[in-house]
């Protein structure tokens, strides 16, 4: 039911906080009945400047040929859900709604409106969504603790990588040994004393160098090793 102004904002509320029970009555509720049990004049959502208590005693449908508010049943499922409807009558066929009450196992609420329930359900979502945000706040800070835990390990690890590798570089720093120093000429050195010419093929290459290159051969040859 749309509401105008304060007075009737805080009635609603008030009638959102409240139910009405009449134990004698519950038991024994049905289609036939239930309009007399909601307009008890001791139910407090029953307002009695309404067409039904001109009724009183007589026909419920004699409320068509009248203009007016009026309580109607609208919905039931007897024995165990009612619903009455309090609404201003234009024309047997034209009726504006104010507000919807339920009867559940003989106890009256009133219906919450539609802006009510969207607020209600939006709220609720609401409240849902922060709790995710919540959460993931929390765990995002966890993850940026634990990320930064591990990096302070892994810098460790690396520091002590580091230490073995200087401590390995620092051991190993010696000076370069003659072979490093002068490979190339260790290594020719080494073929020249492994492959050494005997006493009379050096004897006779010394000979060569003071004779002519034809005897050089000759005498070469001659003096060969048999």
């Amino acid at each position: 039911a749309a509401t105008s102004n304060g007075v009737l904002s805080s009635e609603l509320v008030s009638e959102l906080t409240k139910s009405w029970y009449d134990a004698p009555w519950s038991a024994n509720l049905s289609r036939a009945n239930v309009m007399h049990y909601f307009t008890q004049r001791s139910n407090p959502f029953y307002d009695r400047r309404v067409n039904n208590e001109l009724l009183r005693g007589r026909s419920n449908e004699l409320l068509r040929t009248m203009q007016g508010v009026e309580y109607d049943l609208i919905y039931d499922e007897a024995p165990i859900l009612f619903i009455v409807q309090k609404r201003r009558r234009h024309s047997p066929t034209h009726v504006t709604p104010i507000a919807n009450y339920y009867i559940i196992a003989g106890v009256v609420y009133r219906a919450p409106d539609l802006s009510r329930i969207v607020s209600s359900r939006l709220a609720t979502a609401c409240d849902y969504l922060n709790e995710a945000f919540t959460q993931l706040e929390s765990a995002k800070q966890d993850c940026q603790s634990s990320n930064l835990s591990s990096m302070n390990n892994l810098g460790g690890f690396r520091s002590i990588i580091s230490d073995d590798e200087q401590s390995e570089n620092s051991t190993s720093a010696e000076p370069p040994s003659a072979f490093q120093t002068h490979r190339v000429e260790l290594v020719l050195n080494h073929l020249a004393q492994s492959y050494t010419p005997n006493s009379q093929l050096r004897t006779s290459i010394q000979a060569q160098e003071v004779k002519s290159a034809p005897m050089e051969t000759t005498e070469y040859e001659n003096s060969k090793p048999s």
